[in-house]
């Protein structure tokens, strides 16, 4: 299996790809798993700490990115469940966007790990 290159890939835009397209009303916990399918399809994600929980995976990571969302005010609610507002969303975009204009190739393949379209957050700018 062919790992994608881990210096192509920021941490940062993993995250906000995730919290994206699968954070709004899921846990950390249920966010964090993302990493897991993503190590198992070949993405090198050795840059995001993420670790086995009782309740599954968990990313400190994860949760300071979230927590940085909600304490800035672009997030509702934190725990148990993620609340993002439109500026959250907004955020994660622009983040989205950013990365996939620089490394589009590289954001096809992890969207495509993810069984996602990044069409939503990409363009919009």
């Amino acid at each position: 299996m062919e790992t994608i290159a881990v210096r192509s890939i920021r941490p940062e835009w993993i995250i906000a790809v995730i919290v994206r397209n699968f954070g709004d009303g899921a846990t950390i916990e249920e966010i964090s798993e993302k990493i897991s399918i993503l190590r198992k399809k070949g993405v090198d994600t050795s840059r995001v700490r993420v670790r086995r929980s009782p309740r599954g995976y968990y990313s400190e990571d994860i949760h300071q990115f979230v927590s940085g969302l909600f304490y800035s005010g672009f997030a509702r609610e934190l725990s148990p469940r993620i609340s993002l507002k439109e500026e959250g969303i907004e955020l994660c975009d622009e983040i989205i966007e950013d990365f996939h204009d620089s490394n589009p190739e590289v954001a096809k393949e992890v969207a495509d790990a993810l069984g996602i379209n990044l069409k939503d957050s990409v363009g919009k700018n």
